[in-house]
């Protein structure tokens, strides 16, 4: 079961969902050991910043990010 932050960023803890609008500040494409490309995201909204990784994603998505 999730949890629902919708204090922002700051306040979340591990594991928590959070469903709000972010900035993406950074995006970066990698490939994954088993070969998949995935992208790592600097996300921020009014209350901080934090890195996710965002797996399994296509070309096609990655560029367009």
């Amino acid at each position: 079961m999730y949890t629902y932050n919708m204090q922002g960023i700051h306040y979340a803890k591990v594991g928590e969902k959070i469903e709000r609008y972010m900035l993406i500040r950074q995006s970066v494409r990698g490939i994954a050991s088993n070969g998949k490309p995935f992208l790592t995201l600097r996300l921020s909204d009014d209350s901080g910043e934090i890195e996710s990784k965002l797996w399994g994603v296509s070309l096609m998505m990655s560029k367009s990010i």
